[in-house]
């Protein structure tokens, strides 16, 4: 269970003010709608009955995280964008910031300058689906559901259901078009609020432009070059969708799939800490209003604790800096950058998003992955099925064209800090169990990850392999 808050709970406790060090505008904007929510939640909580069921479920846990998280957050310091009408930044430098608040043009020129992204960001954008228009992208998301998931089942995260279990179960996709056509404007115990984590993407709106660069392009090329290495007789197109039973014997990629998604939840919606595994995220809030909890820069101490708790790590008061995405707000949380996050929905929220890696931060974005690799409870996902594959196709692109990837570092250097950590990550995401075959039971790569890989070398010929 969740160890409980420090200090006591009331129906009045809001989101610690920073005083003269906030953007006056973003406390004041959203301050109410983040109270409002903490009360319901209390409310939430102490009318669930003795002996009710949900004093074990996942709803429980749910409201303490949420509680504490809304009551133990801070507002971050913001550096932001001369662009943006916010306000006087809280910071005087950039390196004294928790967040950044910028613009499109200002980031593509940030960039351009030879700059990288090292603090989570917010970009205020330009697109013209702003909340008047909000009604439309929720059913459009909704028909394209019901046309492409038909009579099939999604994974939700249900709160109803018991602490011990997986926090997801398969429903049928009617069900969970009608729990998603009633928007929920207040918590109660009897409707809780559904959270839709595993979605591809069905709304397909064009990803940022600047993320369309070269250098950001990692992912989707590492992707296109694991494939083609699987055979001679490998041709470019769409591989097959099961990981698992793939009876055509076509190449399958699901580290491709990591590029794009699409997030929907429900008001009061609540996910513990974690880290996003690949290490480097953005999202996108088309409706709603999603509030998204950060933290960076963990100390030693810190990530033991994290380590110990996993998704129920509750960070000491004030380490989460408050983030409330509005509808045209896109969140980048940089690659190379370990961010916790902890995201509550505060109005029914859709998002689409995606991961993707920048070229010249592979070495930080390779030891963030080892971390969460040997720690999995970091994170609310698996390490992609063919990671070990994309990694072989990395090496060889490095030993071809190392100064791509190293910049202005020596090319000797890179190479062999590169092939110190890609031995740890081999040692982590392997297993060595013995002959004849793995028990998925008990082997860790079916444990933490997806599957083995032909990293586990003790066993290349088995059926385990994909």
């Amino acid at each position: 269970m969740v160890a409980p808050p420090k200090a006591p709970l009331d129906s009045t406790t809001t989101i610690p003010s920073t005083g003269s060090k906030l953007v006056p505008s973003i406390q004041t904007k959203h301050e109410a709608a983040l109270g409002t929510l903490l009360r319901e939640m209390l409310a939430c909580k102490d009318s669930i009955p003795l002996y009710s069921g949900l004093r074990q479920s996942k709803w429980q846990q749910m409201l303490q995280i949420g509680i504490y998280v809304l009551q133990n957050s801070a507002w971050p310091a913001i550096w932001a964008s001369e662009h943006l009408d916010l306000g006087p930044n809280t910071v005087q430098s950039l390196d004294d910031a928790d967040v950044m608040y910028t613009t499109w043009d200002h980031l593509e020129a940030y960039i351009d300058s030879g700059k990288t992204l090292t603090l989570p960001t917010v970009v205020r954008g330009e697109i013209p689906q702003q909340r008047h228009s909000e009604s439309s992208v929720r059913q459009q998301f909704s028909e394209r559901m019901e046309d492409r998931f038909g009579n099939n089942k999604i994974d939700v995260q249900d709160p109803s259901i018991h602490i011990d279990q997986a926090s997801a179960r398969a429903v049928p996709t009617a069900e969970v078009l009608q729990r998603l056509e009633q928007a929920k404007k207040h918590l109660s115990n009897d409707s809780l609020p559904y959270n839709l984590l595993n979605l591809r993407d069905v709304v397909e709106k064009p990803i940022p432009d600047i993320l369309e660069r070269r250098r950001f392009q990692l992912i989707n090329s590492l992707s296109d070059r694991a494939l083609s290495r699987k055979g001679s007789n490998s041709v470019a197109g769409k591989p097959h969708t099961d990981p698992i039973k793939n009876a055509a014997g076509e190449p399958y990629i699901d580290f491709y799939s990591c590029r794009s998604f699409n997030l929907y939840a429900q008001r009061g919606a609540v996910s513990g800490c974690h880290i996003d595994w690949l290490n480097g995220t953005w999202a996108r809030l088309w409706t709603g209003l999603k509030a998204w909890p950060v933290m960076t820069n963990l100390t030693e101490q810190e990530m033991e604790r994290y380590k110990k708790f996993e998704s129920l790590y509750l960070p000491e008061k004030n380490r989460l800096k408050m983030v409330v995405l509005e509808p045209g707000d896109t969140l980048i949380m940089p690659p190379g950058t370990m961010v916790v996050h902890a995201p509550i929905t505060i109005e029914d929220a859709l998002m689409d998003g995606g991961m993707f890696w920048d070229e010249q931060q592979i070495l930080s974005i390779l030891r963030n992955i080892h971390t969460v690799a040997n720690h999995p409870g970091l994170s609310n996902e698996l390490v992609a099925r063919q990671f070990a594959g994309v990694m072989d196709a990395l090496e060889k692109w490095i030993e071809s064209d190392a100064k791509r990837f190293a910049g202005s570092r020596d090319e000797g250097d890179f190479k062999a800090e590169f092939q110190e950590i890609l031995a740890d990550l081999k040692s982590v995401i392997s297993c060595d169990c013995a002959a004849p075959h793995c028990k998925p039971a008990k082997c860790p790569c079916f444990q933490s990850r997806s599957g083995c890989s032909h990293w586990c070398a003790s066993h290349k010929s088995r059926s385990c392999q994909q």
